[in-house]
């Protein structure tokens, strides 16, 4: 869809299902997508302010 953001999510420990489903998306437990129609700059956003919240462990994060 012109305008909106498709994100691929893989890891071979965390649960990327899990946070696919905060946004709408899903897939598998070490592979899951998101489609939104939220620019990625937003939607980058969010998923920085969800994955920054106290006990969140992150390992890396791409954006390409």
């Amino acid at each position: 869809e012109e305008g909106g953001t498709k994100v691929s999510l893989r890891s071979k420990v965390s649960d990327v299902n899990a946070l696919a489903q905060q946004f709408g998306g899903g897939g598998h437990t070490y592979a899951a997508g998101i489609t939104s129609k939220k620019p990625l700059s937003a939607l980058r956003e969010e998923m920085i302010k969800l994955l920054c919240a106290p006990n969140i462990v992150i390992d890396v994060i791409i954006c390409t």
